[in-house]
């Protein structure tokens, strides 16, 4: 889990301080109408078109099928500057991504608008992608499938309590392995003793 979380961090330093320099120097904010959200992060509105890429194939060459989805992080390849835009947030006010929404245009592109979110010192930044409009599409769809794919994905722990991130199976099956800080089931008994 420790390598997970080190090895997330790194892809997202990687991925966002191109970003963010590339934001700084165009203006993608016309036509777009999405909504800025109440961080303290500057926020620059931002529609464009973009080819749906599996992050990994792009900087290691490892390309899976269908973009490695749902397991893989997806990008954004942005056509004006060909920079790679980290898409790690749709409408909904969880942080869950927007893998279940980009997934369908693997490979293919699409217009998205959303906003550019910006550390105060410019070292990094992520996409809020609100709406998405493909090829095919007459018109742009909303940024917001995640909650309604994972209830269709996991009726069966519906009924159990919690909220949906205590009971997908995704997550306790790594808790099962990994304990609950990640660090192993000796290291969640050893903190256990020593806090409660």
């Amino acid at each position: 889990m420790r390598f997970f979380v080190k090895g997330a961090l790194a892809l997202a330093a990687l991925l966002s301080a191109p970003a963010a320099a590339q934001e700084l120097s165009q203006d993608f904010s016309k036509g777009s109408k999405a909504r800025e959200w109440p961080l303290s992060a500057d926020q620059t509105k931002a529609l464009f078109k973009a080819k749906v890429v599996d992050i990994l194939c792009e900087l290691t060459g490892d390309c899976p099928e269908n973009c490695g989805a749902p397991r893989r992080q997806l990008g954004l390849l942005r056509e004006a500057d060909n920079v790679l835009v980290l898409p790690a947030k749709n409408t909904q006010p969880i942080f869950t991504g927007a893998v279940v929404d980009l997934a369908p245009y693997c490979g293919r592109t699409v217009e998205v608008d959303g906003v550019m979110v910006t550390a105060e010192d410019q070292t990094g930044a992520y996409y809020m992608v609100q709406r998405i409009k493909g090829p095919d599409d007459a018109d742009f769809k909303a940024t917001n499938r995640f909650s309604k794919v994972w209830v269709e994905n996991n009726k069966d722990v519906l009924k159990k309590p919690g909220r949906w991130f205590q009971k997908d199976p995704r997550i306790t099956s790594r808790i099962e392995k990994e304990g609950r800080l990640g660090l192993g089931l000796e290291a969640d008994e050893a903190f256990a003793k020593e806090w409660f």
